[in-house]
């Protein structure tokens, strides 16, 4: 009965085989029965301490990666305000001293000219410019709403689950 790596799903099945087994069992090995009944509910309990420890481990990584995620994020953000500000301020300088291009010793800054379209009046823009973009979601708390209360709504159903919890 070597256990250390038997999947949960094996002491399971040797449980229900051990249990099935105590209705037809001669009294003389009874004993013998339990006390592998016994050590199986043990393995079964470390088991799920075991699967409930690695859950948890997975939750906390997860979180950490999501926390991770917003840090790096604000990061960016503040890099990217700190190039638009730096960015202006050359531009400022260069204008200011009516020069095109300035030269480092391994780069350089130059001036270029772009165009950009500004909107000034959104409702005076002819509607052959604009383009309409339309999102559709589907609402599953109303779904799940109307179908527990009866109602048919083609395309969904109300599925039940079993989902694990730790405690």
């Amino acid at each position: 009965m070597s256990t250390a790596l038997q999947p949960l799903w094996q002491i399971e099945a040797e449980l229900v085989a051990l249990l099935d087994t105590i209705d037809g069992c001669p009294d003389e090995l009874l004993p013998e029965i339990q006390e592998r009944i016994n050590g199986y509910l043990c393995m079964e309990r470390r088991k799920v301490d075991s699967i409930s420890a690695v859950l948890a481990m997975c939750e906390q990584v997860a979180q950490a990666a999501s926390d991770e995620m917003d840090r790096l994020a604000a990061r960016k953000k503040a890099a990217e305000k700190s190039q638009e500000s730096l960015e202006a301020y050359v531009v400022r300088v260069m204008q200011g001293r009516g020069v095109r291009k300035l030269e480092g010793a391994t780069g350089a800054l130059s001036l270029r000219k772009s165009e950009r379209v500004v909107v000034t009046n959104e409702d005076a823009v002819p509607e052959w410019f604009k383009h309409q973009r339309t999102e559709t979601k589907v609402s599953a708390g109303a779904i799940k709403a109307a179908l527990k209360a009866g109602e048919d709504v083609p395309g969904a159903v109300l599925e039940q689950r079993d989902n694990l919890q730790r405690s």
